[in-house]
């Protein structure tokens, strides 16, 4: 029979391996290579769903998404070639993992205004826009609203 020292160790014992398991998952999950845009770029563009987009320039990334390209340590950015379309993906490398809060902001902001600019007329594009995906990997931001954003996703996770 365990004594209540013993007993006591015991539980400590067990709550610091779970605690461990639990911060290495959470810094496996958070963790990405650190992965030049242009193989992103490329892998990105071999998806069916981007190859509909047009890759768009430093320009259009502040004229669409109000960030400044020269922030970061780059970026890709495409959108639908139809203007009526919300299609769009957007992966951002930042220089330092503090400026992640601004982009999600701005990727919020980007949502809202295509929900409210498309909201009474165009339920489809809604609904792509309720079903965008968003996270943080790394010091990476990745945005995507498509028909198939998990495809998209998927591809961009396996690069990084």
């Amino acid at each position: 029979m365990m004594s209540i020292k013993s007993r006591s160790l015991l539980v400590k014992a067990v709550f610091l391996i779970v605690l461990a398991v639990f911060l290495i998952f959470v810094y496996w999950t958070e963790s990405a290579k650190d992965v030049p845009m242009a193989n992103i770029e490329k892998k990105l563009l071999k998806n069916k769903y981007v190859k509909e987009m047009k890759v768009q320039t430093p320009r259009e990334l502040e004229r669409y998404m109000q960030i400044s390209a020269s922030d970061y340590d780059g970026f890709f950015y495409a959108r639908s070639v139809n203007n009526l379309a919300v299609d769009e993906v957007l992966v951002i490398k930042v220089k330092s993992r503090e400026q992640l809060n601004h982009l999600k902001d701005a990727v919020d902001n980007r949502l809202k205004q295509q929900t409210t600019n498309y909201q009474g007329y165009a339920p489809k594009q809604v609904s792509m826009l309720k079903n965008a995906k968003t996270f943080t990997k790394g010091n990476y931001i990745f945005y995507c609203v498509s028909k198939k954003p998990d495809s998209i996703s998927e591809d961009f996770t396996d690069v990084i």
